[in-house]
């Protein structure tokens, strides 16, 4: 029998676009330690195409091993199932790659070859998952572990990319003053004129700001809204301006209020045409959302109930606080899934919540991923 053929690439990188920087850290990683990551260049040619096709089986049977890398993005992208498809078939070792945003529940539906996942959040995580891709090549893990570490403390600034990059996780925070709060209907049953409702709305929505930053998360909100996404931007960049975080946080502009509110009012010249504008509308909603690890929903009318159904669409999780009302209030009555504590245990709904009250909101939003992954 002839000698095996060694292959060209230590590692397969499967990623989803809005993921490239990472991926691309990630394959420089593999470089410095004088190791190939198959990383698919600007001219691989469009997804599916024959080009994409051929090219991608051909590195895949050309590597060691695959590592899908799984995010908010890559869960619902179908090549990446395509391509640990194509792994069975040719036999690389997968290894999954996960950053916090995503747990495994999000992904169970996935395949992940060994049931173990490498967290590239944590420094350890990553080190075992470069060890485990490059011993498939062959000799000693403890060698092979060795100048990986070394790599890893002597370019701890890709490290610390790869580190960041994986650990950024985003919110956005909808909801507005709901329409007559005074109403016996609306559920505020702690109403009493709007000038105070609206104080705490902005009182709840910037501790919730602060609490979500110093905790790692980066904000996403419509400052457009004067009663709620205003006081969310406006905490956010003043936080952002005099504090130092640890952890790679930002604010985004996000949300379309303004166009919501006038295709409402539209005139067209059917209800067909004015059902397919605001279908069209429904559907922009998902570009802004779809990138989003949680809605957070506070008050809010028809256009925040049709975040909600877009998020439910595009995979987003939902924490809704019940007690301005609203739409918020009715998507937390309705879903016994999202009566969450601290919220669910609630007795006064007053919105007047505190330090404690927000800070068990916070904490359950960045505990639903903090899943134990074995390396």
């Amino acid at each position: 029998m002839g000698k095996k053929k060694r292959k060209t690439n230590t590692a397969f990188l499967s990623f989803a676009n809005p993921d490239r920087e990472l991926a691309k850290a990630l394959s420089q990683l593999f470089y410095l330690a004088q190791e190939c990551a198959y990383f698919a260049p600007e001219d691989l040619g469009k997804a599916g195409t024959p080009k994409w096709r051929d090219e991608i089986i051909s590195q895949i049977k050309d590597s060691y091993s695959i590592i899908p890398i799984y995010t908010r993005h890559s869960i619902r992208r179908p090549w990446v199932l395509y391509e640990s498809g194509v792994a069975d078939a040719f036999g690389p070792q997968r290894f999954p790659a996960i950053v916090s945003g995503v747990s495994t529940q999000d992904i169970d539906y996935l395949p992940s070859g060994s049931g173990l996942y490498f967290d590239l959040s944590e420094g350890e995580s990553l080190v075992n998952l470069v060890t485990n891709a490059c011993v498939q090549r062959g000799g000693s893990r403890s060698e092979v572990e060795a100048r990986i570490r070394k790599t890893c403390i002597r370019h701890a600034k890709v490290v610390n990319l790869i580190i960041g990059l994986a650990k950024k996780r985003w919110v956005f925070v909808a909801g507005n003053t709901v329409n007559d709060p005074g109403r016996s209907d609306s559920g505020v049953d702690w109403y009493t004129t709007t000038a105070d409702y609206e104080n705490r709305l902005r009182e709840f929505s910037e501790s919730l700001t602060e609490l979500l930053l110093e905790n790692g998360f980066s904000i996403a909100a419509c400052p457009q809204v004067r009663s709620l996404g205003m006081h969310v931007t406006e905490r956010a960049m003043s936080c952002l301006d005099t504090k130092h975080y640890e952890g790679p946080v930002e604010f985004r502009i996000a949300g379309i209020h303004p166009i919501d509110r006038e295709a409402r009012e539209i005139k067209l010249s059917s209800e067909t045409a004015k059902k397919k504008w605001l279908d069209h509308i429904m559907a922009f909603r998902g570009t802004y959302l779809e990138n989003q690890e949680w809605l957070v929903l506070i008050g809010g009318n028809d256009g925040t109930q049709e975040e909600f159904q877009a998020a439910t669409k595009c995979g987003v999780k939902t924490f809704a606080v019940p007690c301005f009302g609203g739409t918020a209030m009715r998507v937390f009555n309705k879903h016994k899934s999202l009566r969450i504590e601290p919220c669910a245990r609630c007795t006064t709904r007053d919105g007047q919540c505190g330090d404690v009250g927000i800070k068990g909101i916070v904490g359950y939003l960045k505990k639903a991923c903090l899943t134990e992954f074995a390396t």
